[in-house]
């Protein structure tokens, strides 16, 4: 069920230390998230470049923004990526149960972001 962990970093420095030298993770290629899609999902207008940290088993989406901030608690954009079997269903309970849901258009389909009563943000894939 779990696909990612979303981590924001100070540095691709400071990441390549924690998550390349120390957990012996195998870095990918870097990705960028522009200001207007991150405002979309996270509500923070500020540019990120994304590098993923893999080993057979994990998968850390480290997001390492442009401004050099690092957190803000009132706008977290640390998350958990989780995969359902079924959206629509899932998305429905979401519903009833009172928990958010921000459905984010990018090209031909949506990214899914839910968030708990703890204010815990997920990613939701199929």
């Amino acid at each position: 069920m779990l696909q990612h962990v979303g981590l924001v970093c100070y540095s691709e420095e400071k990441a390549d230390l924690f998550f390349k030298d120390i957990l012996g993770l195998e870095k990918g290629e870097k990705k960028f998230l522009d200001e207007d899609l991150a405002e979309k999902i996270f509500f923070i207008k500020t540019s990120f470049e994304i590098i993923n940290y893999t080993d057979a088993s994990s998968r850390f989406e480290v997001l390492i923004p442009e401004d050099g901030s690092v957190a803000n608690p009132e706008k977290p954009v640390a998350h958990l990526c989780i995969k359902v079997d079924n959206m629509d269903e899932f998305l429905v309970k979401c519903k009833d149960m009172g928990v958010s849901v921000n459905r984010v258009p990018k090209g031909d389909r949506f990214l899914v972001f839910v968030t708990d009563f703890s204010n815990n943000i997920f990613e939701v894939q199929v």
